[in-house]
């Protein structure tokens, strides 16, 4: 018994040691797969459940350092409550898999698939897609990462991004510590400021990556509160704060890192909206290389292919200081006055009183200074507060007079939708006409001409409607900006970026305003032509005279207004470029001179509406329809009547405004040299009575102690020298006032550094904006930021003295695609050189400024240094047009192979104009019509060279091969590239046929392809077809002969009347010479009204040498023929009746001679006809058996 009870008691344990056992085993085979998350090195994500586990832990900084991550599976997140890795510094290997879903919409900054990635870490071979537009402050945010530190490696992010500052494709924002390598993006990005297609903004590397999304290219607007209004001061000088797009690029949106191998083939920018826009970069200061841009590019100023705005690399250079040279002389003079040796002798005693003397008004001298110092800081801030006064008072004066004009606007909105309906009633005036006809042309074949021609006035009449109708939406979308930004800007003025803005959406409203007007200026008066045209057809039984006359007394009146309109705007446009005092007061001074010009138009609006509604009164004998229409017409009239009221109050009391804001005249900034006036003089005056007191103590000691004698000598070297020092810094704080202390030093030991450098590059897509537009720069210039301190390098010992060193290099880049610029500086290169200098460059692309001055192949202006560059391509602008530089400073051994195809004074195929003419040297040019410099040649600097010296200087300098080709296209496609040679015709086999577009007709824009000079892009011109062109010479009212088919508005058919017969015909009974144009067709259909009865005229006509007869075929009471020759003479002759009489005598007389020898012999034919069987004969009717006669 006790042996079983052991027995069992040892199962017992065996059993509990098995279990023991068991479960060590089974710990020993799970604890990799515990332990992954919590000591282990090696990280695996298989699932969503892996990603969200990560996410847990990634919230310590040290937790991922020195582990690896790696992606098992592609991972769909969109079921999840997304949260992205908060902190990683660690390696993260995607293995090519996908993370896809991530979507981002709260509030938070710094976010993306990680927020931060730490210095060291590493993130690669990752793709990731999903939707990111968070909440909050919206600041570094990227599709990988927010803020990066680390490396990314072979990664991919598609989606959109939608944020505010600091947002790329892949990573917000990159520190000097940040690596980009190998990345793209797909997909889109919407920010306001430092938007890129890889990185907002990077400080770090960007390389081998390539974006290929869409950045800022929608527009968005965001309203705001006055809540939102900030008043701080620091955000007046820096466009980093502006509100509209700032700093967008395909790549990087603002970089003053490393850019290299990367390329863009996104587009980027809004249209005319935006600063600092580039293809690669908006705004860079780093160093910039071997990139291509293929995308389109579009802004408003500073826009470039490759970079928007380059900025120099500025060095922060001390020198020493005045005063530490005055603490210097004064301590040695300190020394000598402390020689008890010295004191020796009543003279020298004298001279050492007289010298403190002067060194007590040296001190008094300072004092005063100093004082001077405060009262030019305080003059500065109250001229601030005045500044700031005027403004304020002004916006709060306009307060009434922007709600008039938003009223206006409704009223006038009311006004057109009426004169549309208006519109509308008299098309179905004229369709009841065309209707009545064509029921009456069924039974009557002599209605063809009437039906023809109210079918084309149905026609006329709906394009009138349809463009009346854009004119009314145009009017009011205007309508509703404007209320919109005048409620804005009562708001705005406290922040000058939003003021701007505001401005900017006014200028926008007002443009809207002013097209609609101006277009229903034009529908008004082509339906007084179309009611003129049908009284005069007798279609309308009414005197619609007065009517008439009073119409297009009215849409002048509106044009008037669109044309005062256009003034109101260009004074808001200077206000918004560039807001300052002085452009506020030119501003104001615009207005003035555009209200009195409004308020003349509206009174005569108004008189022109008061006699069109007399003669709307006074018709007569019109159907109900019409009286409708008029009716309908007269009370949109009343409408707008109205409108003008409001209209009329707004513009008196804005010009009240404007008035009263120039009579205060500028607000006067203080000068230097007025502060301080003789107050700087009278500090040297006493520097050279001390140095005089020096010479009375030398001459003193002259004859005792030599040594001591040698010693003074060099302090008053020294004096000497310090006074020299003070002049030249009273010269310098002068001169400050407009310049600044700015040296640039881009010309000087150019490789010595990378930074503020962009060179091999080349830009391929077309380039728009408004001001500084670049093929590849946009503009090279200081950002002038509130504190310039912060973006430059410090060299020396921080002193009073210093100097601001720039340096930015535009070297071996090349620009092919097109240039257009609405204003001012275009360049094939860069639009607005201020500083640095252009190496080495080519310029390929057409540049145009469509309605400004200073463009050129290579730089619109320049104020520094082009040398060693080359440009092939057309130029086109009003002023300052040139082959390298529309304005030049410094141009150095340049080709040009440059078409001026529009140019205005200053023009050349070198530079338009250059202020020292000596800085120009060794420039050639080749073709064109306009001399070297200002249209002048000057031997060796600026001289006609031949095709092969150009050819001959790209190869050798930049081993490149020279090409001629035209580019024809159609509505912005690609239709056909033809290559030529230079001089040698195009013959036409070459030139590609102009593509067909329904409704129009196409031609080529024109060019010489017999002796080409120049590429140039030739594009499809196409017009509204135009399916008849009549005569000017009539018959009975109607035009002589009309040309049918397709043509454009140049197409004509002339005749002349022709007394000469050169056919057979003895009965020519009218002859006309014939000159068609413009009817590029092989064949040309006409028309020919004749002067006889259609039925008894045959057509001839002379071409070609020859005569021939014409296959014409009745048209209505025309003759319509086809004839190949545009350059004819037709000949209208009359059938010949005699022939055919008799002849059909002669018939007659055969006939009758025939059935008299039957009758005679009439039994013997009795016998032969009863022997022959005959057919039974089919019995015709009577009509077929005239026509039968009639033949």
């Amino acid at each position: 018994m006790k042996t079983m009870k052991n027995m069992t008691k040892i199962m017992t344990i065996n059993k509990h040691i098995s279990l023991v056992l068991a479960v060590i085993m089974l710990l020993s085979v799970f604890a990799p797969l515990m332990s992954s998350f919590a000591d282990s090195s090696d990280i695996v994500i298989k699932n969503e459940k892996d990603y969200l586990n990560l996410v847990k832990k990634c919230k310590t900084d040290t937790w991922s350092k020195g582990k690896t991550v790696t992606l098992a599976n592609d991972i769909d997140l969109s079921k999840t409550d997304f949260s992205p890795i908060p902190i990683f510094g660690g390696h993260f290997d995607g293995k090519g898999y996908t993370i896809s879903g991530i979507k981002i919409n709260k509030k938070g900054s710094a976010t993306g698939l990680f927020r931060y990635i730490q210095s060291g870490a590493t993130v690669e071979n990752l793709n990731v897609s999903g939707d990111i537009t968070p909440d909050g402050t919206q600041k570094n945010i990227g599709g990988i990462v927010g803020s990066l530190s680390g490396t990314l490696k072979n990664c991919t992010f598609t989606g959109s991004i939608k944020a505010k500052t600091n947002v790329g494709g892949i990573a917000g924002y990159v520190t000097d510590s940040g690596v980009i390598d190998g990345c793209t993006f797909s997909g889109s990005v919407i920010a306001t400021s430092y938007t890129g297609g890889i990185a907002g903004q990077n400080f770090g590397t960007i390389s081998n990556c390539e974006n290929k999304g869409g950045i800022n290219t929608k527009n968005t607007e965001e309203s705001k509160t006055i809540q939102d209004v900030d008043i701080d001061i620091t955000n007046l000088r820096s466009t980093e704060n502006f509100e509209a797009a700032t700093d967008t690029g395909g790549i990087a949106g603002y970089s003053k890192g490393k850019i290299s191998d990367c390329t863009n083939r996104g587009n980027v920018g809004y249209k005319s909206v935006g600063y600092n826009t580039g293809g690669i970069c908006g705004r860079q200061a780093g160093y910039l290389n071997n990139c291509t841009n293929y995308g389109t590019i579009n802004g408003r100023k500073d826009i470039g292919g490759i970079v928007g705005q380059a900025e120099p690399y500025i060095i922060l250079e001390y020198a020493r200081d005045v005063l530490e040279q005055a603490n210097d002389v004064f301590g040695r003079i300190q020394d000598i006055a402390d020689d008890n040796s010295l004191l020796s002798g009543t003279a020298l005693g004298d001279s050492f009183d007289s010298l403190n003397d002067t060194l007590s008004r040296i001190n008094s001298s300072a004092g005063v200074l100093s004082d001077d110092m405060s009262t030019y800081a305080d003059k500065i801030s109250d001229s601030a507060n005045e500044i700031s006064d005027r403004l304020n008072t002004a916006v709060e004066d306009a307060k009434g007079a922007l709600d008039d004009a938003g009223k206006g606007c409704d009223a006038l909105s009311l006004g057109m939708k009426s004169m549309e309906k208006s519109a509308e009633q008299l098309k179905n005036i004229v369709d009841d006409l065309r209707d009545a006809y064509h029921l009456a042309n069924k039974s009557d074949g002599h209605l063809d001409d009437a039906m023809y021609y109210l079918e084309r006035t149905s026609i006329r009449t709906s394009m009138a409607i349809e463009d009346l109708s854009d004119a009314l939406k145009k009017l009011e979308r205007g309508s509703k900006k404007l209320q919109t930004a005048s409620k804005s800007l009562r708001l705005a003025f406290q922040q000058r970026d939003q003021a701007i803005k505001n401005l900017k959406d006014m200028w926008d409203a007002i443009g809207d305003i002013q097209t609609g007007i101006s277009e229903g200026s034009a529908s008004i008066t082509e339906i007084a032509k179309i009611l003129k045209d049908l009284v005069d057809k007798g279609y309308i039984k009414a005197d619609t005279t007065e009517l008439n006359k009073n119409l297009l007394a009215l849409a002048k009146a509106y044009k008037n207004i669109a044309i005062a309109l256009g003034d109101v705007r260009d004074g808001v446009l200077m206000m918004a470029e560039d807001f300052d005092m002085y452009t506020v007061a030119s501003a104001f001074k615009t207005f003035a001179e555009a209200f009195d010009n409004l308020t003349e138009a509206i009174h005569y609006f108004r008189l022109a509406r008061d006699d069109f509604d007399d003669a709307i009164d006074k018709l007569d004998d019109v159907s109900d329809s019409a009286k409708i229409a008029a009716d309908t017409l007269k009370e949109g009239l009343s409408h707008i009547a109205d409108s003008t009221d409001y209209l009329s109050s707004s513009v008196k009391k804005l010009a009240d405004i404007a008035d009263d804001f120039t009579k205060k005249g500028a607000v006067k900034m203080p000068v230097a040299s007025e502060i301080f006036g003789n107050d700087f003089d009278n500090l040297l005056d006493e520097m050279k009575n001390m140095q005089n007191d020096f010479t009375n103590i030398k001459n003193v000691l002259s004859g005792k102690k030599d040594i001591l004698s040698d010693k003074i000598d060099a302090l008053n070297d020294e004096i000497r020298q310090l006074r020299s020092v003070l002049t030249k810094s009273y010269d310098d704080n002068i001169k400050a006032d407009d310049d600044g202390f700015v040296e640039d030093v881009s010309d000087i030991d150019i490789l010595s550094t990378t930074q503020g450098r962009i060179e091999g590059s080349r830009n391929r897509g077309e380039v728009y904006g408004d001001i500084s537009v670049g093929g590849v720069v946009g503009s090279m210039a200081v950002e002038y930021d509130f504190d310039p301190e912060d973006d430059v390098k410090d060299r020396g010992t921080k002193s009073l003295k210093f100097t601001y060193k720039t340096k930015c290099v535009l070297r071996r880049c090349v620009n092919e695609g097109k240039v257009n610029s609405a204003k001012n500086y275009a360049g094939g290169i860069v639009g607005r050189m201020d500083l640095g200098s252009v190496l080495s460059c080519e310029g390929y692309g057409a540049v145009k400024a469509n309605d400004g001055d200073y463009v050129g192949g290579i730089a619109g202006a320049s104020e520094t240094v082009i040398r060693n560059s080359a440009a092939k391509c057309t130029v086109s602008g009003n002023d300052y047009v040139g082959g390298v530089a529309g304005k030049a400073d410094t141009v150095s051994h340049c080709y040009t192979v440059v078409t001026a195809e529009e140019h205005g004074e200053y023009a050349g195929a070198i530079a338009g104009d250059a202020d020292d003419k000596s800085k120009i040297s060794g420039n050639v040019f080749v073709g064109g019509e306009l001399g070297g410099l200002d249209d002048i040649n000057y031997t060796g600097k600026a001289q006609e060279g031949e095709i092969s010296d150009y050819v001959s200087f790209v190869k050798s300098s930049f081993n490149t091969d020279t090409e001629f080709n035209l580019k024809f296209t159609a509505d912005g496609k690609l239709i056909a590239t033809v290559p030529f040679k230079y001089r040698e015709e195009i013959t036409a086999d070459k030139i590609p046929s102009v593509p067909e577009k329904k409704g129009y007709y196409g031609k080529w824009s024109s060019y010489d392809f017999t002796s080409p000079e120049y590429e140039t892009e030739i594009e499809a011109e196409y017009y509204r077809d135009i399916d008849i062109v009549e005569s000017s010479l009539t018959r009975d009212g109607k035009a002589i002969m009309l040309l049918c088919g397709a043509f454009d508005d140049s197409a004509s058919i002339r005749i002349a009347k022709n007394s000469q017969n050169h056919t057979k015909m003895k009965k020519v009974l009218d002859s006309y010479t014939v000159k068609i144009d413009g009817d590029y067709n092989d064949k040309h259909t006409v028309r020919y009204l004749p002067s006889e009865n259609i039925k008894k005229v045959k057509l001839y006509a002379e071409y070609d040498g020859k005569i021939k007869k014409l296959k014409a075929k009745k048209f209505g009471s025309y003759l319509e023929f086809e004839i190949s020759s545009g350059d004819f003479t037709i000949y209208e002759t009359q059938k010949n009746y005699i022939l055919g009489i008799v002849l059909k005598s002669l018939l007659a007389v055969i006939i009758a001679l025939i059935i008299a020898f039957i009758i005679k012999n009439r039994r013997k034919f009795k016998m032969i006809f009863k022997k022959i069987k005959l057919p039974k004969l089919p019995k015709l009717p009577k009509a077929d058996i005239k026509k039968l006669l009639k033949g």
